[in-house]
């Protein structure tokens, strides 16, 4: 079991985006989004307009042409679709003129590989993707918004390690308020602030931006993965974090990796944008009462010392440390009390 000690010192007083990721607006060709496999099927690739009601895959060999008032889309192998609707760009199910065939729900847009593609086939900036406003005419932009996604594989009670190397968390302390202490009791409550930050590989995050207080994740996502219990062992009861009152509330927040890639939704057609190895950041407020092992002998002028003991409990073979990453005291002083680190 690793932990960290912080000591308390108690001096007593004699009674007193869019610009950067911009993406260049590929007007003379177009593309299909949808099914997942799209990258590697018969449509792939881009369409150029040969006139108003032609477009041409000059890759795969497809063709869109316009007749009777709705578009016909055809495969090299001769295999043929109509569009449910009378417009081309935007998210539609194009119809099968062969029973063998299954309808395909697609969306044809001229967006760049750095755009999203809404609904209605409207491109926007990957940074619009589930920043909280609605920017897509339909509003699509906004829907669906998971950030974390696991698959079958993934088992939140196994921590988070790289068996290559040791997986690391830091922790940073702060001492946000001082409610009491007590020199008969030989105790001191506080509320602190910890902050955790770790990595996870075994899950994707998606649509982050690169505001990390735009990336907050709520309990129901973050319920689904490995996360970090802390133990402190000179508090009464010994208090875990796990089993507290408002672990609920935790603040969980993802840093951003800047390698992201984009994939389809095949059930709603909706892109999400995926990372991996992101930062995870648990913020936490706690109330505590830590006990103390004062110095009479000192009081009420020398110096006193009562540490904060902060443990994690893992099995050995996970290869994981935990890391001091600083300690911030926001509240110095209570009554004749002044505190250092």
């Amino acid at each position: 079991m690793q932990g960290w000690l912080v000591v308390l010192t108690l001096l007593l007083r004699a009674l007193e985006s869019y610009a950067s990721d911009k993406a260049e607006k590929p007007s003379a060709w177009y593309s299909f989004r949808g099914i997942k496999s799209i990258s590697s099927s018969i449509f792939a690739g881009r369409f150029t307009a040969i006139n108003p009601m032609a477009f041409k895959n000059n890759k795969q060999g497809a063709i869109i042409t316009k007749r009777d008032g709705k578009w016909n889309l055809e495969d090299v192998h001769r295999n043929k679709y109509i569009s449910e609707e009378e417009r081309l760009i935007g998210t539609q199910n194009w119809i099968p003129m062969n029973d063998t065939l299954q309808t395909l729900k697609l969306n044809f847009n001229n967006c760049s590989s750095k755009e999203f593609a809404c609904h209605d086939g409207t491109c926007l900036p990957y940074e619009s993707r589930c920043n909280s406003v609605g920017e897509c005419p339909d509003l699509t932009d906004e829907k669906n918004c998971v950030k974390i996604i696991v698959d079958e594989t993934y088992d939140k009670n196994v921590p988070a390690y790289d068996p290559t190397s040791q997986t690391q968390l830091l922790l940073k302390f702060s001492l946000h308020r001082i409610l009491s202490i007590d020199m008969n009791k030989q105790e001191m409550s506080l509320i602190i602030i910890t902050i955790l930050k770790w990595e996870d590989f075994r899950f994707k995050q998606a649509n982050l931006q690169s505001n990390i207080e735009l990336n907050t994740v709520f309990y129901d996502e973050w319920n689904k993965i490995w996360i970090p219990s802390l133990l402190f062992l000179n508090t009464r009861n010994k208090f875990q974090s796990k089993n507290g009152p408002d672990e609920k509330d935790s603040l969980v927040l993802l840093g951003r990796n800047f390698k992201r890639r984009l994939e389809d939704n095949k059930e709603d057609l909706i892109q999400n944008y995926l990372t991996e190895n992101s930062t995870i950041v648990k913020k936490n407020l706690y109330s505590l009462t830590f006990l103390c092992s004062f110095d009479f002998a000192k009081y009420p002028f020398g110096k006193q010392t009562c540490p904060i003991d902060i443990h994690f409990k893992v099995p050995d073979q996970f290869h994981l440390q935990l890391i001091p990453d600083g300690i911030e005291l926001e509240e110095k002083a209570i009554g004749m009390f002044h505190i250092t680190n």
